[in-house]
């Protein structure tokens, strides 16, 4: 394998996804269509028995379950990578939730686009806060665990933490462009975090070249589906939502866990090579 700064694969992620995040923000809070969407899916907020479940799930996010996972993944990083990995690690768990609130109420202050007032909740909710802890934590269980020579994990990874993230537009507690926008900004601080502090790697097979332009292109699709679907009966558009989000995050996962690998991760998965 080559060894290469980080650069080109971290700064790429980062930049692509952090795009892609103001992009949201833009069409769904700067345009009346996008504030249209975001509104006709608060519409269809679940109830009955979906509801219960939803917010069952929404309410295992919290600040307490929050703490507990940052201290689990920087024992796990700690005694898998090293200090250096932990330290990224907890930077990425710890401070992409801190980064999206500080976003949040910035945004909200600020209203660049001039349609935060406008929004079916109000102002101040994009980024989801719960949608980039999810996902923030499960990148930093990524890094922790490099090198373990699984295919499926990261998306694995991504789709868990996109369906914790789901019930807060299911609930309508935030608009579906938070949490799209909660996960593409967690994804775009990881890889920041990871080429701040983790510079140098060696670059990792490249067998998922192709998986991971599908899922971009899948995730894109069913983003444009979901809006399209705007007209469609219920419960069509917010499947199509949910979808996009959790094609999204599975991206954004299976991306990141391609990054460069460290030098404690090379040498884990060297050994267990023989046991693939």
């Amino acid at each position: 394998m080559e060894r290469f700064g980080r650069a080109p694969d971290t700064l790429r992620l980062a930049g692509v996804t952090l795009l892609a995040a103001a992009a949201v923000y833009a069409l769904a809070v700067g345009t009346g269509a996008g504030r249209e969407w975001d509104a006709s899916l608060v519409g269809m907020a679940v109830d009955g028995g979906e509801r219960r479940t939803a917010i069952a799930v929404a309410h295992a996010v919290n600040p307490a379950t929050a703490v507990l996972a940052v201290l689990a993944v920087a024992v796990l990083a700690s005694r898998r990578g090293g200090r250096p990995v932990a330290v990224a690690a907890v930077a990425i768990a710890g401070g992409g939730p801190v980064a999206a609130i500080a976003l949040e109420w910035g945004l909200g202050a600020l209203d660049p686009t001039g349609g935060e007032e406008a929004r079916a909740l109000g102002s101040a909710f994009f980024p989801s806060g719960h949608a980039t802890v999810v996902t923030a934590v499960a990148l930093a269980a990524l890094l922790a665990t490099q090198g373990t020579g699984s295919r499926v994990r990261p998306a694995v990874a991504g789709i868990a933490a996109a369906l914790l993230a789901a019930p807060q537009f299911l609930l309508a507690w935030h608009h579906p462009s938070d949490v799209l926008g909660g996960v593409l900004l967690a994804i775009a601080w990881a890889a920041a975090v990871t080429h701040v502090l983790l510079p140098d790697g060696e670059v990792p097979n490249r067998e998922g070249n192709s998986a991971r332009r599908g899922l971009a292109v899948l995730a894109i699709l069913l983003t444009t589906a979901a809006v399209l679907a705007e007209a469609l009966p219920a419960p069509m558009p917010a499947v199509l939502t949910t979808l996009a989000v959790v094609t999204t995050a599975a991206w954004g996962t299976v991306a990141f866990a391609a990054l460069p690998l460290t030098a404690e991760a090379r040498r884990r998965s060297r050994s267990w090579a023989p046991h693939r």
